[in-house]
């Protein structure tokens, strides 16, 4: 999964940004809203973390822009406004979620699995009767009786670019590792 991380406090950039990328995910970082702009415009993201607090612009007016031009990949934003109107604001502009600083990094990570989980994703695979995707979760085989069984990270683990099989509950199970 590809995100783009929007903020300025140099520290806490490179901090979320080692965080996304230990748990996963492949990040671009930029401190400004002219450089979001631009990097939104040229790469296909699978989601935006957002702050609001932007020295050359509010966030709030890029989310607008962005869903003004029709641009619906899912943004979080992640900022220390932390009223109720604010949260409410953010929302109605468009965001996806609303996280308040200080945030514990288990929280972000598992805020953007849970977002990214209701889209469509490009990391997602449905074969059949299973479904493998890229950010963590353990895969699943449906049955034709609608009844679900999950395989723990030992059969169905992490995209790479290879593809193997695991012995898995006696089956032979694709498994990515």
């Amino acid at each position: 999964m590809r995100l783009l991380l929007v903020e300025d406090d140099v520290r806490l950039n490179a901090t979320v940004r080692r965080g996304l990328q230990r748990a996963g995910f492949t990040v671009d970082a930029v401190e400004l809203a002219g450089d979001a702009r631009l990097a939104a415009a040229t790469t296909a993201y699978d989601a935006i973390v957002l702050d609001l607090g932007l020295p050359d612009e509010d966030g709030k007016t890029v989310l607008t822009e962005w869903r003004n031009a029709g641009n619906t990949m899912p943004v979080l934003i992640l900022t220390a406004r932390d009223g109720v109107d604010d949260r409410v604001e953010g929302l109605n502009l468009g965001a996806d979620d609303y996280l308040l600083k200080p945030f514990a990094m288990a929280e972000l990570v598992a805020r953007l699995k849970a977002l990214l989980g209701r889209i469509p994703v490009a990391g997602r695979l449905d074969v059949a009767l299973l479904r493998m995707d890229d950010i963590g979760r353990p895969g699943r085989r449906q049955f034709s009786n609608s009844s679900t069984t999950n395989y723990g990270q030992s059969c169905c683990s992490r995209w790479s670019s290879r593809f193997e099989f695991a012995d898995c509950a006696q089956e032979r199970l694709p498994t990515i590792r």
